[in-house]
């Protein structure tokens, strides 16, 4: 059978299949001149037919096998699958294709050959071989084939450190709850170790940065008079019997201690407001979110995001600052390792510790990885990942899971033309709230999901603001709308690890 692509270029598909290669096809349509519409794999195909005994039927599966030709792309039939019992079904493909790839035909290898087929996979010796070895000792055969199928999908290698990193992203435990278990069990050790120590720091700096720093170094940035009156405002709305004009030496001692404990708490004293000092920032840097009159504090860094800057700390970019300092053939071992990835590695590579605490710390490690994996794309022209990110709330950690769809530019970069955003949060009282946010030639559509509380007067008194705001960075607010219901299915696809590609090039018939 010779390929005779529809809309695209031999060449096209000659890039796109590898020698060797088996697939499962299906005729969708007999056409004149010995031609039908196939469906190989996961694409659409126009095929020129050479004569096969019996002829191929319309509507029928078969097994093809692909042979590459200097300048064109040839496949030989196999096999027909059987219409027969589904056990005879796997038995009867699995044989065809492992005898021939002359691989090994045990029960391991046919079932690593019929979840490729029932995925549109292809098919070859060598990633067999790959995932036969990977999957050898597997407890879940059926969470480890997904994970590879994750893999292959976004063109990454069948080694094991990716495929545990994959594994990781579907494990039971969310990487907070890893990290807050993680937190438990560090306070509690009576160690002096450098790299305890410096493990403690770092999670302490994750779980305390967003409303401390971020509030610390907006209040700088505006001066202290502007600070003190904004802090006597957000003051006077509280409950409390001091008056406003008794807390203007509390609030100087505040403002001019950089936000000191003691100065903190005299200033809770005064206010006789019963708040733990992380439940102060939490609720004063929402205040300032807020307020009309003050640029938000977004931004912890120089053109940089409060969400990006959370991405860093986690270690987002820990591989690739140590590519930098191999690059410069620097000594300097801080600077990789300051960020929680980095100390986590330390740990888990300290023969010294406990067992346990290395486990804990290595397992987070593969979590990790697996999110940076998650950027990975195998089209580079579209961007497609879903996040599970932990954020600090109330001295601990939570979870906020993102999905984006994007179209990229030729540079790599993503489209804020075109793109969908997808938030799912559990709010203390909105419960679970699921946010999505449609963009298209910057024109900004948002919708709020959420079957617990009616949202929508709320919702009507911030759009001229929010309107407002989103026009100073370059997009016009089309809709801001509520949902009383959450979609099960988008919500699934938010919060799924290791989410399948979906989008395609079309092709027309």
């Amino acid at each position: 059978m010779n390929f005779q692509p529809y809309a695209i270029s031999q060449s096209q598909m000659i890039g796109a299949y590898a020698p060797e290669q088996i697939l499962r096809g299906k005729v969708l349509e007999l056409l004149p001149d010995r031609t039908a519409i196939v469906r190989l794999g996961a694409k659409q195909i126009v095929a020129k037919v050479a004569a096969v005994e019996p002829p191929l039927e319309m509507g029928k599966e078969y097994l093809f096998q692909l042979e590459q030709k200097p300048n064109e792309v040839r496949a030989k039939l196999i096999a027909r699958t059987p219409s027969a019992s589904f056990t005879e079904h796997v038995h009867n493909a699995a044989d065809s294709v492992t005898q021939a790839l002359d691989l090994k035909n045990d029960g391991l290898t046919r079932k690593i050959v019929q979840f490729f087929l029932d995925h549109n996979m292809p098919v070859s010796r060598e990633p067999i071989q790959h995932v036969r070895a990977l999957l050898s000792m597997s407890r879940d055969l059926a969470t480890d084939l997904q994970a590879v199928r994750w893999l292959q999908e976004k063109q990454l290698p069948l080694s094991e450190s990716f495929f545990k990193a994959a594994r990781a992203l579907s494990g039971s435990d969310p990487i907070q709850t890893q990290l807050n278990q993680l937190i438990q069990v560090v306070e509690q050790m009576q160690s002096d170790h450098p790299a305890i120590q410096k493990l403690k720091a770092a999670l302490h700096a994750f779980i305390d940065f967003p409303p401390q720093q971020a509030i610390a170094k907006f209040l700088h940035q505006i001066g202290a008079e502007k600070s003190g009156t904004l802090l006597t405002e957000y003051l006077s709305t509280q409950a409390g019997t001091a008056h406003t004009n008794d807390l203007r030496p509390a609030v100087a001692s505040f403002i001019a201690g950089a936000n000191e404990p003691k100065a903190l708490a005299i200033l809770l004293n005064k206010m006789s407001l019963k708040q733990t000092p992380q439940q102060f920032f939490e609720n004063f840097f929402t205040f300032v979110t807020e307020h009309s009159e003050i640029k938000q504090p977004f931004h912890a860094g120089d053109g940089e995001n409060l969400f990006f800057t959370m991405l860093k700390k986690l270690g987002f970019d820990y591989e690739f600052r140590i590519g930098q300092q191999q690059e410069a053939q620097t000594k300097e071992s801080s600077l990789p390792l300051d960020t929680l990835k980095g100390h986590l590695v330390a740990v888990s590579q300290n023969q010294t510790m406990p067992q346990s605490v290395r486990e804990t710390a290595q397992m987070i490690v593969q979590k990790i990885t697996g999110q940076q994996l998650q950027l990975a794309a195998a089209d580079p022209f579209v961007a497609q990942f879903s996040l599970q990110i932990p954020v600090p709330h109330n001295q601990s950690l939570t979870n906020v899971s993102v999905y984006l769809e994007s179209k990229r530019d030729r540079k790599g970069k993503l489209d804020p033309d075109s793109c969908t955003i997808a938030l799912l949060l559990d709010l203390a009282h909105l419960k679970e709230t699921l946010i999505t946010l449609y963009s298209q030639n910057r024109c900004l559509s948002i919708n709020i999901q959420n079957d617990h509380m009616d949202v929508r007067p709320f919702l009507k008194a911030g759009e001229p603001l929010l309107s407002k705001r989103l026009a100073a960075l370059g997009y016009r607010l089309l809709s801001l709308s509520q949902s009383a219901q959450i979609d099960e299915q988008l919500k699934k696809r938010v919060s799924e690890p290791l989410t399948q590609t979906t989008y395609r090039m079309d092709v027309k018939i």
